[in-house]
């Protein structure tokens, strides 16, 4: 029981994502661009706002080992409408698992680096680069 209570108020803690590259750099939809974890980015034209929020999970198989599966790469972002509620995406590096839709888009997870060279190497959130693409549907 207090394990869940410690939880939820870690949980209610944590200030929402916010976005740390300059708004004002504005992609096109269809248009591919990188975010570093925890920055942000405006769709032009769409008054759209991407926030790459986290890594969930990275489990590929790292550069210099011999694996039977290839593993994979999961993060999280957030899509914000002016003036709308965040909406969170997950996705992947897993083939046919990198594009999801919410709100009226499609985005896509191209990449993902820095790529795990060593076993238990562990990366820092700060170090991973996503490329995504965002289209309207």
């Amino acid at each position: 029981m207090y394990g869940f209570l410690f939880l939820v108020f870690i949980s209610a803690c944590h200030p929402p994502p916010q976005a740390t590259q300059n708004p004002t750099e504005a992609v096109l939809t269809g248009q591919s661009f990188t975010l570093r974890a925890g920055e942000s980015t405006r769709i032009q034209s769409e008054n759209l706002l991407i926030i790459f929020e986290s890594v969930l999970q990275d489990s590929r198989c790292p550069a210099q080992v011999l694996c039977v599966t290839a593993g994979e790469a999961r993060i999280s972002v957030l899509l914000s409408s002016v003036g709308g509620a965040p909406e969170r995406l997950e996705l992947s590096t897993q083939a046919g698992k990198g594009r999801g839709s919410v709100l009226n888009y499609v985005v896509e997870l191209r990449a993902l680096v820095p790529y795990p060279q060593l076993a238990e190497q562990k990366i820092p959130l700060a170090e991973y680069i996503a490329t995504l693409v965002v289209f309207s549907r």
